[in-house]
């Protein structure tokens, strides 16, 4: 006899709480635990409201967040990085941000929006290239967004709404403009 799904069991009116007792934790919580620990000790020495005021990560601190793995916290273990699960990698950076969140920022940034689409829709070729480069800190990748008029500022970003005609839109070639973002190419 076939298993009834939790979702057939709620259009029959029945509730399944023992659904809900399946979760276990993510195992890499001793991992997490003393990546978190050397966080805190790279910072002993470094206000955050020091590095604030200077407006860089000192050189020393970018070397010791690529030694400690940082760089490729959630990354799979098969590119170089530490393999950490979602729920564990969250946790991570609840306790960084809470801690000093511009010094997170830099490998946040890095992974959750620089090699996002390298991870999620690059080639096999592409990731072997750039992912063991992206884990070891050995290139930090970012992401730019700018439009004309606007700068880099997403949040006074707007959108484009073209007449449509019975075919579709009635000028479906868009004229584009070339903008610019400075400061991508800090060395340390």
């Amino acid at each position: 006899m076939a298993s009834v799904s939790f979702m057939e069991k709620m259009v029959d009116g029945v509730f399944d709480e023992t659904a809900f007792n399946s979760y276990r934790m993510p195992g890499d919580s001793d991992k997490v635990q003393s990546l978190l620990q050397s966080y805190r000790e790279m910072f002993k020495n470094h206000s955050p409201q020091k590095i604030e005021e200077e407006g860089r990560i000192p050189g020393e601190i970018l070397q010791k967040m690529r030694k400690k793995g940082f760089f490729g916290i959630s990354l799979a273990e098969t590119y170089g990085g530490l393999g950490v699960g979602i729920i564990e990698c969250i946790r991570f950076v609840e306790e960084i941000s809470a801690q000093d969140l511009s010094s997170a920022v830099v490998f946040l940034a890095h992974l959750f929006i620089g090699i996002k689409g390298i991870e999620l829709f690059g080639t096999e070729k592409q990731k072997r290239q750039y992912l063991p480069l992206a884990a070891s800190g050995e290139m930090i990748f970012s992401y730019a967004l700018t439009e004309p008029n606007f700068g880099f500022m997403t949040i006074q970003g707007r959108s484009l709404d073209l007449p449509r005609n019975a075919r579709g839109y009635e000028n479906s070639q868009l004229h584009r403009r070339s903008c610019f973002n400075q400061g991508g190419a800090q060395r340390e």
